[in-house]
């Protein structure tokens, strides 16, 4: 099979601004696109990688949908979320899940365009080795896959609720940015978790390991505080030191 070029390159450097062309650009491994928007070791959301075909099918422009890479000769929506992909030397990145069509690209490209754009405006990444990535380089599928995240917000959060240690919590803040969610999103958590809790795998989820970000228990399930303790985590007044208890979820982003 033919090898993929990278056709361009683009910078997000302020949310809100216009993207800006790069010839070339040094990716961080567990982090992103180095002085990018969106660098953040905890962020599914790194870089966003699309392809021409469907810019030029859609006749939209090539900074409509507001990505970092465009690929040529790569149909990045038939590939599956943990597809590894290779560009240039050394930088390697893992496909997470299709980026939603959010209210920013209706604004840009219209209400008709964008339903047809669902599952294909790209595919979120994140970076797993660094590098330097120039528009012209070669892009090389690797034969091992990540494991397979979901498109579906939920079953996102449920992936993520099931890498919770024992004697760990997670604050509502930490499973919505993990999960990829938009960060109002942790209004409406407990709702969410309350969801998980009816379904077949709701059960066997550790639900109770999720609290505030002050480290005040909420109480979203009945006896939350006792199975905390049960798990050897000091309760004080309702409230956790994160200090001691709190987990660092970005691993499950980067590791196979």
């Amino acid at each position: 099979m033919t090898p993929g070029k990278v056709f361009r390159l683009f910078k997000k450097y302020k949310l809100g601004y216009p993207i800006t062309r790069k010839n070339r650009m040094e990716v961080l491994a567990h982090c992103g696109i180095r002085d990018d928007v969106s660098c953040d070791t905890n962020s599914p959301r790194q870089v966003l990688i699309t392809d021409w075909e469907t810019i030029k099918e859609e006749n939209l422009n090539l900074t409509d949908l507001r990505q970092n890479i465009i690929l040529k000769g790569v149909n990045v929506h038939a590939l599956y979320s943990g597809s590894i992909i290779h560009i240039g030397q050394s930088a390697t990145f893992r496909l997470m899940f299709h980026c939603e069509v959010c209210q920013k690209l209706k604004n840009f490209v219209g209400g008709n365009l964008s339903s047809q754009l669902i599952k294909r405006r790209g595919y979120l990444a994140v970076v797993i080795t660094s590098g330097w990535v120039s528009e012209g380089d070669e892009v090389r599928m690797d034969e091992m896959f990540f494991p397979y995240i979901s498109d579906d917000l939920l079953y996102r959060i449920a992936w993520a609720l099931g890498s919770i240690p024992r004697s760990k919590v997670v604050t509502y803040a930490d499973l919505v940015k993990i999960s990829g969610a938009p960060k109002q999103t942790a209004r409406v958590l407990p709702a969410l978790l309350s969801r998980l809790e009816s379904v077949e795998t709701g059960s066997r989820l550790p639900i109770h390991r999720v609290i505030k970000s002050d480290g005040k228990i909420p109480g979203h399930i009945l006896g939350q505080d006792n199975m905390l303790q049960l798990e050897g985590i000091v309760v004080i007044d309702n409230m956790i030191d994160l200090n001691l208890y709190r987990w660092n979820m970005s691993p499950i982003l980067y590791s196979l």
